[in-house]
């Protein structure tokens, strides 16, 4: 099989801007599992609907288009820490991870089975919390490197711009080995590209 690495993202924002986007929604909708499209029905807000669906579409298109098999054959499921994997079929050689906040949802697939994507608002509310407010009350979540690039961070948007980043970087790898957040996330330690705020970070995972 050739590589199967890919990293797609959907911007919601834009999608609610455009025209065509009923038709879009009522085509989408047929694409999917009636137990699936249960499930999204369930969401209270549009926004988190249209998330779900999209995820969905991903995980799909993906498959088909690395299987080549039949878009109808192709069943999803997931583990009990909520993570997406194929039922059929049941031997594909790749793992997929989607995530959503905000205006986008994101999709990531590996040739390994180990494969998580996170992403965040950089404006989430903070509750009136200052970035060095913030920071303590999550502090015993980060290594004390981690810490140390926040805090030297020159604004409040940057720290959190640094915060966000971290943050989905150990999200991301909590989702690739689906076990679920651990007691302990301080131990997942990454280093990043001061140089470039966007780049992935390079994990120092036991």
């Amino acid at each position: 099989m050739n590589c199967v690495c890919r990293r797609w993202a959907f911007n919601m924002k834009s999608a609610f801007e455009n025209e065509q986007l009923e038709a879009f929604y009522r085509k989408a909708v047929q694409c999917i599992s009636p137990d699936q499209h249960e499930r999204m029905v369930k969401y209270r807000f549009r926004d988190d609907a249209l998330a779900c669906l999209v995820g969905r579409l991903f995980l799909r298109q993906a498959t088909k288009r690395f299987t080549a098999v039949d878009w109808h054959t192709i069943e999803l499921d997931r583990t009990a820490k909520g993570k997406p994997y194929l039922v059929s079929p049941d031997d594909a050689p790749f793992g997929m991870n989607i995530s959503h906040q905000g205006d986008y949802v994101a999709f990531a697939s590996s040739c390994s089975s180990k494969v998580g994507v996170d992403c965040m608002r950089l404006d989430k509310e903070r509750n009136n919390k200052t970035a060095d407010d913030y920071i303590r009350s999550i502090a015993r979540s980060l290594s004390s490197d981690e810490l140390r690039i926040l805090r030297s961070q020159p604004t409040d948007q940057m720290k959190m711009t640094f915060f966000y980043r971290f943050w989905c970087l150990k999200e991301a790898i909590c989702k690739a080995t689906g076990e679920g957040i651990p007691n302990d996330l301080s131990k997942i330690d990454f280093r990043v590209d001061m140089s470039d705020g966007y780049r992935p970070g390079r994990s120092l995972f036991p």
